[in-house]
């Protein structure tokens, strides 16, 4: 139900980009008006097309890990174990206001408890930098907007052992005409 009122706003808006302006001057006192209606006295008044202009995404997120020193499984871990990874942060729908350099604390949850192995964040389906043995992570230079973050569990060899859900979150950085002086 909250589609339908963005595409009627979109059709609308996109209706009167199309409609056509005429110009009306009165000869008696000079004064002139303007119209989305043709009249005999009117003149079309010929627009520009307008600027616009689509912001390129940030190719340059960088990740810093936190390695935290957890203790080795035992050797006794039983293959039956299930191996999961989760994000425990942000939420889902997180909203990061005022956020000037797009910094993004990152925690993973890796069950078993204890289990070293590689952790790969994925910021919007992309690798986000290295793979790291750490379950806290930084990223930094995120672009304003809704994005998504990821972590992928990887063995010795690279190997895919677990994937998270996806978590949707919002970046919102002030525009730079915004930001205070330092």
């Amino acid at each position: 139900m909250r589609i339908f009122p963005i595409v009627l706003i979109g059709l609308l808006s996109a209706s009167l980009a199309y409609a056509k302006i005429y110009r009306v001057i009165d000869k008696s006192n000079g004064s002139v008006t303007f119209s989305d209606t043709p009249s005999q006295m009117a003149d079309e008044v010929k627009l520009a097309e307008p600027q616009t202009f689509s912001a390129p995404r940030s190719s340059n997120v960088q990740q810093t890990p936190q390695v935290t020193t957890e203790p080795q499984t035992s050797a006794g871990t039983t293959p039956d174990s299930a191996i999961s990874v989760s994000i425990t942060s942000p939420t889902a729908d997180q909203v990061f206001v005022n956020n000037a350099e797009g910094t993004l604390p990152v925690s993973v949850q890796v069950k078993p408890d204890g289990s070293r192995k590689k952790v790969q964040l994925l910021l919007d389906g992309s690798a986000a930098g290295a793979a790291a043995m750490a379950t806290s992570f930084t990223l930094t230079n995120i672009d304003r907007g809704q994005h998504t973050v990821a972590a992928k569990l990887l063995d010795d060899n690279d190997k895919m052992l677990a994937e998270s859900e996806p978590v949707t979150f919002f970046m919102q950085r002030p525009r730079i005409l915004n930001r205070s002086p330092q």
